[in-house]
């Protein structure tokens, strides 16, 4: 992460959604993140909608707002409205619907523009 990021931040797993279950040929998949901001001031959790999966063929796919919520209280993580303080980490989860087609996989992270690539869960 370059030096004066506005967000410090670290994958923690990519496994298998826990509160839903995904049509058939395809799967839900729930990538757990640690973020800290370095803003000045409070903010929120958000909703992840800004961080996308690509796959090698240059689909993206969105984060599901309808899952976010169940699967947030499941883990017991904050809502996407709930406060956060500056430098201070917390753990949020982002839960996308993946067609089995989808490979060679990659977490587009809208802050310091980094691609991280990562492996569907078994």
């Amino acid at each position: 992460m370059p030096n004066g990021a506005p967000w410090d931040w670290e994958i923690v797993s990519a496994e298998t959604a826990m509160a839903s279950k995904p049509p058939l040929g395809s799967s839900h998949v729930a990538v757990v993140a640690r973020l800290t901001s370095h803003s000045a001031t409070a903010g929120t959790t958000g909703d992840g909608r800004a961080v996308f999966i690509e796959d090698s063929t240059g689909r993206r796919f969105p984060p599901l707002y309808k899952l976010l919520h169940s699967e947030r209280k499941r883990r017991g993580m904050p809502e996407p409205y709930e406060q956060i303080l500056p430098h201070q980490p917390f753990d949020t989860v982002w839960v996308y619907e993946l067609p089995e087609s989808a490979k060679e996989l990659r977490l587009l992270l809208p802050f310091d523009n980094v691609e991280l690539p990562f492996h569907r869960p078994a």
